[in-house]
């Protein structure tokens, strides 16, 4: 029994830490490393606290090794959700072969993901691809009801609302309108939100787990973690910190950010821009759009907000407001001398003449700022004279720039019209999720000892 028990104080400690040692290793695994009786006890417990340190590393590693941007798993995940946007334009589900081909892994570490990600309820089989051969190969597709995200879209005195899943597809919309008793009172449009949002969640009945967060547009601008409104036809709101009232009050992640600017998001999605598909070399080709939204204001007005893309991402700027116009906006009854119902149904041509030349010159510095492919110009307010007021914006914009430059401008009006920003809100939110693994898998995995259970993928 040479090396179990000895009487001075410095054996014992040695037998204590031994047997923690030990202790840890059954704990962490279940097995005792086998006793090899002809050799000393003392490389026996040498090889048990080799063992402990291993697990201990393991069972502390944090989860931005296994799920960081560069991890199998992550990669595998991004591909597909990427995948489920695109569907949305007939694009084919993948097989283990293009994931191999879009992620640059190997086989038998795809086989080790996808086994893992349909554990976790993550992704499903979807059918077969026809084969010329052998045996048809299998389909994987993200399981879009994993999750889910809402977009609020606040267009004073309006209120949209509208629940995505994991693929961005719109699953139920509301509409309200807020009391204008309350519109100069941020709290208490905030607060009103709130209570819609949640009446809203519990109309749908989704378990709460599986909300991911709330996107929520504002006519604002960004400033810190408040946003700040201003106009002559808006109600006057400073420094409110709406982030932090609104997840207070919903008690879900936040995402806020200038109305116009998820607008464009949900026009880059209906046009297949979301996530660009990859390029030989793994470049994705930067594809530049210009957005530009009329909306109806508080008072009769019409504003006009804007935003740019590039490579499907809102261009942000250095504090979020980069794009915002501020004071583009007209009062009908002013510029185009009617006080019908946006004073179009007398001379409707007469109406947007003045309405585009009132609009036009911050229209033409965004286009000589940004250089885009694609102009679009959602004018849904407009109803049925929206075609009329894109034509008559194109044709300023390429007599005023063909002058100048030969350039391959797209005017084109917007795909994406009703609840446009709640819709963009809850992509914002997706997108924000999978640009980030370590918050995505947080968010997707919840309830689950993902640290404890994961493997090495």
């Amino acid at each position: 029994m040479e090396g179990w028990v000895r009487t001075d104080g410095k054996a014992g400690l040695a037998c204590a830490l031994r047997a923690f040692c030990l202790g840890w290793v059954v704990a962490c695994t279940w097995e005792i490393p086998p006793l090899d009786r002809r050799a000393p006890l003392q490389l026996y417990f040498g090889k048990i606290f080799c063992k402990a340190v291993g697990k201990m590393g393991e069972r502390s590693r944090p989860i931005k090794a296994e799920f960081g941007p560069s991890s199998p798993t992550y990669r595998v995940l991004l591909a597909l959700w990427e995948d489920s946007s695109r569907q949305r334009q007939g694009s084919p589900r993948l097989t283990k072969r293009d994931l191999e081909r879009i992620c640059g892994l190997s086989r038998p570490t795809v086989d080790k993901v996808i086994e893992r990600l349909e554990a976790l309820g993550l992704v499903r089989r979807d059918g077969y691809r026809a084969s010329s051969g052998g045996r048809k190969p299998v389909l994987y597709r993200l399981n879009a009801q994993a999750g889910y995200a809402i977009g609020v879209d606040l267009e004073i005195p309006e209120l949209g609302l509208a629940l995505c899943d994991l693929a961005g597809r719109p699953l139920q919309v509301g509409s309200f309108v807020l009391p204008s008793s309350i519109l100069g009172e941020p709290e208490s449009v905030l607060k009103f939100v709130g209570e819609k949002v949640k009446g809203f969640i519990g109309g749908v009945g989704l378990p709460r787990e599986r909300l991911l967060g709330v996107g929520f547009g504002v006519p604002a601008f960004l400033k810190g973690e408040t946003i700040v409104i201003f106009g002559r036809t808006l109600p006057r709101w400073e420094g409110v910190p709406a982030k932090a009232l609104l997840e207070r009050i919903l008690g879900l992640p936040v995402f806020v950010d200038n109305d116009v600017k998820f607008m464009a998001l949900a026009e880059s999605y209906a046009r297949g821009q979301g996530q660009a598909e990859p390029k030989a070399g793994g470049a994705a080709d930067p594809e530049v759009m210009v957005y530009l939204a009329l909306r109806s204001g508080a008072m009769g007005d019409i504003r006009m907000g804007g935003s740019a893309l590039i490579g499907g991402r809102i261009f942000r700027g250095a504090h979020g407001n980069a794009v915002s116009l501020q004071n583009a906006f007209v009062e009908l009854d002013e510029a185009l001398g009617s006080a019908d119902s946006l004073g179009l149904t007398d001379r409707p041509e007469e109406a947007i003449l003045k309405l585009k030349e009132c609009l036009l010159p911050p229209i033409l510095n965004m286009v000589m700022l940004f250089d885009p492919r694609y102009v679009i110009i959602n004018a849904a307010v407009l109803g049925e004279h929206e075609a009329l007021f894109v034509r008559e914006c194109e044709e300023a914009l390429r007599g005023q720039l063909g002058a100048i430059l030969d350039w391959d401008l797209q005017v084109q009006p917007a795909r994406e019209k009703e609840l446009a920003c709640a819709k963009g809100a809850a992509l914002f939110v997706l997108q924000e999720l999978f640009s980030s693994p370590e918050k995505l898998i947080k968010q997707l995995i919840q309830g689950k000892e993902v640290v404890g259970e994961q493997q090495n993928l």
